[in-house]
């Protein structure tokens, strides 16, 4: 039994309701099946000093030390999870800072980390037409994605592009409304 897990883009304290019911709901079943859940918000990965910029620096492990002694509280978080649970939600469906920063992570924690990652609850189009058309782009998602331990894709566009890319995906659905199942 995996015993430390990291909620990582944590929207709970986010911009509107429908963020909060969804890393609710996340964070009641996380807590429920391990014993020690860390929290890593949203303002922590927008905040990230040394967010790569180029897709040439996933795979430099000497930018990688650059980059968690720059972040030294998402990391060290990162650094003691037996799993990593990235909440996916509202971040990483084009390609942008945040998307960027948390796609590195997940593939940093995976490969030079040696963590299990999950990415859940998300729609990864990889571009904002929201059809992935840049090879560069669609690489680095294929790249990614296919060396994490679990993908959960909230819906069946995403599903079916990631898939074309060789992704092993599950299709589910976006959170929220088991907080609004459960609470209302």
């Amino acid at each position: 039994m995996l015993l430390n897990v990291v909620l990582l883009n944590d929207t709970h304290d986010w911009y509107h309701w429908g963020c909060t019911a969804t890393s609710l709901a996340l964070r009641r079943r996380l807590v429920q099946r391990y014993q020690k859940l860390v929290i890593v918000p949203i303002v922590a990965v927008l905040g990230l000093k040394e967010a790569p910029t180029t897709t040439s620096q996933f795979d430099d492990k000497a930018y990688f030390n650059k980059v968690s002694a720059a972040n030294t509280e998402v990391f060290g978080a990162l650094a003691n999870a037996d799993l990593i649970v990235i909440n996916g939600e509202g971040s990483i469906h084009r390609v942008s800072r945040i998307s960027f920063s948390l796609l590195y992570i997940a593939h940093a924690c995976k490969t030079l980390l040696g963590k299990r990652v999950a990415i859940i609850n998300h729609s990864p189009y990889p571009n904002p037409a929201y059809v992935p058309d840049d090879s560069a782009v669609q690489g680095l998602y294929k790249l990614i994605y296919t060396a994490l331990d679990f993908v959960a894709i909230r819906e069946q566009t995403s599903f079916d592009l990631m898939t074309r890319l060789g992704v092993a995906a599950t299709l589910s659905f976006d959170c929220l409304p088991i907080t609004v199942r459960e609470s209302f």
